[in-house]
């Protein structure tokens, strides 16, 4: 499967809400929204998270998506992610890596290579 990339690199595709939400497995959905609520600290339900990945446009992108500052940064600068980015690297993105180092690859990946 192709890849499905977020604006902070990680891989919809393989995001367990994702997965969730393709399969419209609602038990899913609801073991997620009970640790990400410990986890992220936030109240989440089960409808909070259906999500066809952080660049949906049809509305089920999950309310945990919708809080993201890395999408919101990347939407507001006009980037599909954050390797198009002038100011790549920030402090957003650091804590992305910190937890999802894979992101990091991803973006690199696809990063355009600077000429010397």
């Amino acid at each position: 499967m192709d890849k499905l990339l977020a604006p902070c690199g990680i891989d919809c595709a393989e995001c367990e809400a994702y997965k969730a939400t393709q399969e419209n497995n609602l038990e899913d959905m609801r073991e997620i929204a009970v640790k990400w609520t410990e986890q992220y600290r936030t109240e989440l339900a089960p409808e909070n998270i259906k999500c066809d990945g952080c660049l949906a446009q049809t509305g089920r992108n999950g309310r945990y998506s919708q809080m993201c500052s890395v999408r919101r940064c990347a939407t507001s600068k006009k980037v599909t992610n954050c390797a198009q980015c002038k100011d790549y690297g920030c402090d957003r993105l650091i804590e992305i890596f910190a937890v999802a180092p894979q992101a990091k690859d991803n973006l690199e990946a696809i990063r355009p290579k600077k000429r010397k």
